[in-house]
């Protein structure tokens, strides 16, 4: 009995030190890239001055999108602006802070929060496979390939994981956490036909949701309302073919014409049929078949927009493996499978 205890000790200590060593390892990576400027940096420095100097930034946003030719400006809700107005201040404040370094704090904490989370999730399948989806999200293709870290998108991706978490736990929870998500970007409110389904009171669930979007908002509806829903919504409607997307590699490929509401059709029509049906679907596979048709039929396809699917997928994986005979197998092969798609798709940039 004292030496099994003893061999399980040891490895519980074997396999803690491997979780310390992938997470220092992940901060010092991360750690020599946080004053790099790429991306849209520069949108986010100067659209908190705009704000700061009295200007309506959404005013701004609503101009780039109308003008041909114009830099797209911020286009997301104000969670993301309210976090670097801060940072802006402490850099003001503190002459040694750049600001370019104190505004990936939050995106660092996020990151981090969400390879945690991740790790505690899958811990029940087994160690392998949490620690296998935890390494491949902090050392994710896009980092790895790009260097670039100038992007905010861990933060709905943590927060979008943590309100799956919580749906059929704690409903308040999801609610505020869902809308916190869609407050960052607003891909995460097609997941919210499908929380409002399985959730227990819809309506307490509904007020929630509503209530933090509408509080974060506030400012900027009050300040000018049409700008305001037209930068945040209307902008996103209306935008040609951008980045890489697979969408028109498809049509380019096969001379084919797929218009981009088809990804919306089919995520309506999941929901739809779910909701008619009265069927129960993994709330993880959902995710990842609504993140997934997003991103495979968006006209928009940017480089880290793959991020938004890696948490979910891993999870659903890891738990659809662990019902099978070889789970670690299964598993490194669906993870695997993932990691290689994105790897190959930023290779075509």
């Amino acid at each position: 009995m004292n030496s099994f205890r003893s061999e399980n000790k040891t490895k519980n200590n074997i396999q803690l030190g491997a979780v310390l060593a992938l997470f220092s390892l992940a901060l010092l990576f991360r750690a020599s890239i946080l004053d790099e400027r790429g991306g849209d940096y520069r949108v986010y420095k100067e659209s908190v001055e705009e704000v700061l100097q009295g200007e309506n930034l959404y005013e701004h946003t609503q101009r780039s999108f109308q003008t041909p030719g114009m830099k797209h400006w911020y286009a997301y809700l104000p969670l993301w602006l309210y976090l670097n107005t801060i940072s802006y201040g402490i850099s003001s404040l503190v002459p040694f802070l750049e600001f370019v370094v104190v505004m990936k704090i939050p995106v660092l904490l996020g990151d981090f929060a969400l390879a945690l989370l991740l790790f505690l999730i899958l811990r029940k399948v087994n160690f392998f496979v949490a620690f296998t989806a935890t390494s491949a999200w902090l050392f994710n293709p896009h980092l790895l390939l790009t260097g670039n870290y100038t992007h905010f998108d861990p933060l709905p991706s943590f927060f979008v994981l943590l309100s799956l978490h919580f749906l059929n736990g704690s409903d308040v929870r999801a609610a505020i956490f869902a809308a916190v998500a869609v407050g960052f970007k607003q891909y995460a409110i097609l997941l919210a036909p499908y929380f409002l389904n399985a959730v227990g009171n819809k309506k307490r669930f509904l007020l929630l949701f509503v209530g933090v979007l509408l509080l974060l908002s506030l400012p900027f509806l009050l300040w000018n309302p049409y700008a305001y829903v037209y930068s945040t919504v209307f902008a996103h409607l209306s935008r040609g073919f951008g980045g890489k997307s697979i969408l028109a590699a498809i049509n380019d490929l096969f001379g084919s014409f797929i218009p981009s509401y088809v990804g919306l059709a089919l995520i309506v029509g999941l929901n739809v049929w779910l909701f008619v049906s009265k069927r129960d679907m993994d709330k993880y596979a959902f995710a990842t078949l609504t993140i997934g048709a997003l991103l495979l039929f968006s006209p928009v396809l940017h480089r880290t927009y793959l991020l938004w699917l890696l948490p979910v997928y891993f999870v659903w994986a890891g738990f659809f493996s662990s019902r099978r005979t070889n789970t670690n197998a299964v598993f490194g092969l669906l993870a695997g499978g993932l990691y290689l798609i994105y790897w190959a798709y930023l290779s075509t940039y």
